[in-house]
């Protein structure tokens, strides 16, 4: 049997997870959602009581944010294989995370942090002139004005977090992270096996 034939064997008659690689995939999500709580708890702390502290704070945050695109990385993969395609909706099925979920937000953000090199050139070509801010703790207004150039910034009355113009709202995207974090736990604990599509709703 070839590669391709396997593929294709996986995806089209196990739901591109095999049974007993189920708990590779809890293990590796589970591990991101903690890494992800853990920037989250400190940049809180950090914002909380000392927040002039803005290279742990920005450095948190934007910790949180890349920890929640690799989640996302699971249910919408880059990919558009036929494989990994299979596997995301089995993954979607298992914890209930649909169209609405605030994970899909940090689909844009992933583009940004994983290309920040190339949006940072394309940065300094647009951004010719005003003032210029590499980390911003203020009203998210702040955009708005034409003659500032922020490289991120963060919102602590909105709870918005910005990088480059890329939008993520932080606090839907840490309750999502700590819904799947708590099931992840919960069935890694019991027996290594996805959920049914079933225990935890549309």
């Amino acid at each position: 049997m070839d590669n391709a034939e396997a593929r294709r064997i996986v995806a089209e008659e196990h739901g591109g997870i095999l049974p007993q690689f189920e708990v590779f995939y809890l293990l590796a999500l589970a591990d991101h959602c903690e890494r992800a709580l853990t920037a989250w708890k400190r940049g809180v702390e950090a914002l909380e009581h000392n927040v002039d502290n803005h290279i742990t704070i920005f450095s948190e945050f934007q910790e949180f944010v890349a920890r929640a695109a690799a989640v996302c990385r699971y249910f919408w993969p880059v990919s558009k294989d036929h494989l990994a395609q299979a596997r995301s909706e089995k993954l979607k099925a298992a914890f209930a995370v649909g169209a609405q979920s605030p994970l899909r937000q940090v689909r844009d953000a992933r583009d940004s942090l994983e290309h920040l090199d190339e949006r940072l050139d394309t940065f300094q070509i647009t951004g010719a002139g005003g003032q210029i801010f590499p980390s911003l703790i203020a009203p998210e207004r702040m955009l708005d004005d034409p003659t500032a150039h922020v490289f991120r910034l963060i919102d602590p009355e909105k709870a918005v977090f910005v990088v480059l113009g890329t939008r993520i709202e932080l606090f839907p995207l840490h309750s999502e992270i700590q819904r799947l974090y708590d099931l992840l736990q919960d069935v890694r604990v019991k027996c290594g096996r996805l959920p049914p599509p079933s225990r935890t709703g549309s």
